[in-house]
């Protein structure tokens, strides 16, 4: 699983990198956010969630794994096959809201919100 430590704020998972709308919550620090690399999709740097640098991509059979540098954190994003992007190319990558899990940051606990999760 992915993760990426910073602030939830007002509904949003919010970093320098960009913000992810998660529901309604209250405003905190020490807040993980977390997605799995089938949960999410690289798309133009406009269209992301979260701005980032592709640090290296892999054709692995039936799919492409891509490495993507994320302000200080690394994730992975899982796309298919014929996926093909260039080392140091900037892109945007759009998380599916519905499945990400947030955390504390301190005790590892999973954090629940209300509400619909929704991207914005």
């Amino acid at each position: 699983m992915n993760t990426l430590p910073d602030v939830l704020s007002s509904g949003n998972f919010v970093i320098p990198a960009g913000k992810v709308m998660v529901g309604a919550a209250p405003e905190r620090n020490g807040v993980v956010l977390g997605f799995r690399s089938e949960d999410a999709e690289i798309v133009a740097p406009a269209a992301g969630d979260l701005a980032a640098t592709v640090f290296a991509c892999e054709l692995t059979g039936n799919e492409t794994i891509v490495t993507c540098q994320v302000g200080t954190a690394q994730v992975v994003v899982q796309m298919g096959k014929e996926f093909d992007v260039a080392v140091d190319a900037a892109v945007g990558i759009k998380i599916d809201a519905s499945k990400i899990c947030l955390f504390d940051a301190e005790s590892g606990d999973r954090l629940r919100v209300k509400g619909p999760r929704a991207l914005g």
